[in-house]
């Protein structure tokens, strides 16, 4: 389970002494109350922070709690309401006061139990000090939701003292909590009712959570029990694990090189030891592309390492709503396992660019992107999940995905000069990524296709998409060699839907019309004529038998990637040209 293995990873995390003690966080403390062994005030209040970046004070780690109920107070540490209990109007003031003695009657229990000097100070110094009477003793800018704690003699005992951290956790062991089994650790004891502060789990605003954290377990509604369980006991788990995962998922949340957000989801990855893999190459491969190579060319030699337990690896999916998690996913593997699929991931989806130039990978989102017409309205969580489900475990892409993107490389997208692209470079590469990892039973041979390949490994009725795809593109060529680029309907816009799923009906329609364009380049340019007449009878070859009735999805598939692959030689083929007639001129001038 993977909530068990983030304990673990809490549990690793104590022991180098990176997290905090049990219930115990960072809060902003904007004030310390200097005082001294007799409980009297050492000087004015400490100003901590204060400025623009860090106006709510400096962080320190000291006793926290969620505050389940209206009145529960922190121990030696809390807002100035508590603390000392400030207010601001008359009406406030039966609430402080009633949170100041709460306040104070849990730092009294505290230093009954611990017998510190230190803890004496400061019940002393709170049992004298009277609101009303001392409020003129407070600093300038001091405002209710101000943290405040207390410096004894030269030491901060919230934050330094052990004995306190044991006190704390013994006193918010519930003791009527019920005894069932914790689905994180299997251990029979006590659960939690209501799962502790640290366990909120901040950072997923920008996906739909709110800033002030969300949870993963939580049964606050009806529609949410079951047999009869409220809160969450519906999924029973102990303090101590709760605080476990939930500090591990916050910690992973704020190291960059521990998570991603790709779309709504968040990606949060670890593993039994510091690994040098991030996963944020599947967001952003363009920021590191010697990564990117590394991984292909491993992948690529088929050399594959076995994987060992110091090396497992470990990836939660989340997304949020409101107070909400979603786990959408999450997988348990090893690192040379990852780091070989992601290899395989990044060779699947390779192809040249529009003008048949080399270019680097697509980020997960840009290829799901392709095959909507408005990503951020339209796709949902589930379909980033997927494709990041197979980058890190190899497997299927789903069907779906592959019926959209054809579908949107016969709708095509609109270009600024009214004309539209129909198979576009990340249409083309999440197509034959797709097909790629459908081949499981070597019927495709994907090998060797990132740029045009006119002798494929393919067969049959695969072999006759391809190349239909390719003549329409040569059509196009030839429409365009003798009319111009300033067409107001080519060839593409009007047939390309049809010549996908239906080559034979539109095809030999296309071939007849395209000999009156033909007609007109010979009259212009004899050379011109015979190379695009050449290379329309290559493509003809394979097609000998005739054009296909109908094309199925993965069939359209190979036909966007033929079309696609011979427009970009075709331009390569003119930039190369072009590039000797510049050189040839050049040689003349000299």
């Amino acid at each position: 389970m993977i909530l068990a293995k983030l304990a673990e990873y809490a549990t690793r995390m104590e022991d180098r002494g990176e997290f905090t003690p049990p219930l115990y966080a960072a809060m902003p403390i904007r004030w310390i109350i200097p005082l001294n062994l007799d409980g009297t005030l050492r000087g004015e209040f400490i100003s901590q922070g204060g400025e623009k970046s860090n106006k709510r004070g400096l962080a320190r780690v000291v006793p926290q709690v969620g505050r389940t109920r209206e009145n529960r107070a922190n121990l030696l540490a809390d807002k100035s309401e508590y603390v000392l209990g400030y207010h601001e109007t008359p009406s406030q003031a039966e609430r402080a006061k009633t949170r100041h003695e709460l306040f104070v009657d849990l730092a009294e229990e505290c230093a009954k139990s611990v017998q510190h000097p230190s803890l004496d100070a400061i019940v002393a110094f709170l049992n004298n000090w009277d609101f009303e009477e001392d409020r003129d003793r407070l600093p300038q800018g001091f405002i209710a939701e101000d943290n405040l704690t207390f410096d004894v003699d030269g030491f901060i005992p919230a934050e330094e003292l052990d004995s306190i951290q044991e006190f704390w956790a013994n006193y918010n062991l519930s003791n009527d909590a019920p005894i069932m089994d914790c689905l994180v650790s299997g251990e029979r004891g006590p659960v939690e009712r209501v799962l502790p502060s640290t366990a909120v789990i901040k950072g997923l605003s920008g996906i739909g959570g709110q800033s002030s954290g969300t949870y993963l377990v939580a049964a606050n509604q009806p529609a949410f029990r079951s047999y009869g369980l409220q809160q969450s006991l519906t999924a029973p788990i102990s303090r101590d694990a709760a605080e476990r995962f939930g500090k591990s998922l916050n910690h992973l949340l704020s190291d960059r090189d521990s998570h991603v957000f790709v779309g709504p989801v968040a990606y949060i990855w670890w593993a039994k030891r510091k690994m040098g893999l991030s996963l944020r190459i599947v967001s952003e491969p363009e920021a590191d592309p010697q990564g990117v190579k590394r991984l292909m060319t491993s992948a690529a030699s088929g050399i594959r390492r076995t994987g060992t337990e110091a090396e497992k690896f470990y990836c939660l999916a989340l997304s949020a709503s409101s107070a909400r998690n979603t786990v959408r996913d999450w997988l348990e593997t090893t690192i040379p396992e990852v780091e070989n699929n992601l290899g395989n991931w990044f060779l699947a989806q390779e192809i040249v660019d529009y003008s048949g130039s080399e270019v680097g990978p697509l980020s997960i989102r840009r290829l799901a992107a392709s095959a909507y017409r408005d990503a951020s309205k339209e796709m949902q969580p589930a379909v980033s999940a997927a494709m990041m489900r197979v980058a890190l475990n190899g497997g299927l892409l789903p069907n779906d995905l592959l019926a959209r993107a054809v579908r949107r490389c016969v709708i095509g997208t609109a270009r600024q000069d009214g004309t539209r692209e129909h198979v576009t470079r990340e249409r083309a590469a999440l197509i034959k990524l797709i097909l790629t990892t459908q081949d499981t039973q070597e019927r495709l041979s994907m090998s060797d296709m990132k740029s045009l390949n006119e002798k494929p490994s393919f067969e049959g009725i695969e072999l006759a998409a391809y190349n239909c795809g390719r003549l329409l593109a040569q059509l196009e060529a030839v429409q365009i060699r003798a009319q111009g680029r300033k067409v107001n309907t080519t060839v593409i816009d009007r047939y390309y839907g049809a010549a996908s799923t239906t080559p034979s009906k539109v095809i030999g329609l296309l071939m007849s019309n395209a000999q009156d364009h033909l007609s007109k380049v010979r009259k212009k340019d004899r050379g011109a004529y015979e190379g695009l007449q050449r290379k329309i009878e290559e493509i003809m070859e394979p097609l000998k038998a005739g054009y296909p009735n109908t094309l199925n999805m993965s069939e359209q598939g190979l036909f966007a990637l033929g079309y696609y692959h011979q427009r970009a030689q075709n331009r390569a083929d003119i930039k190369a040209a072009s590039d000797r007639k510049n050189t040839n001129s050049d040689g003349e001038e000299s």
